[in-house]
């Protein structure tokens, strides 16, 4: 099954050095899916960019 390493919202960010963090920032990924009502998960996300 692989290996889970488990880390908050707020240690997301530092995976992210160099590209910029876009909004809303890490936050929990089920309300990211439009049309669809938010679930509680234990799964966060952000998405980044670099030019």
């Amino acid at each position: 099954m692989g290996i889970h390493v488990l880390r908050g919202p707020r240690r997301i960010p530092a995976y992210c050095d160099g590209p910029k963090l876009l909004g809303p920032g890490a936050v929990s990924c089920p309300p990211w899916r439009p049309g669809t009502a938010p679930e509680p998960a234990d799964v966060h996300g952000a998405v980044a960019h670099e030019r």
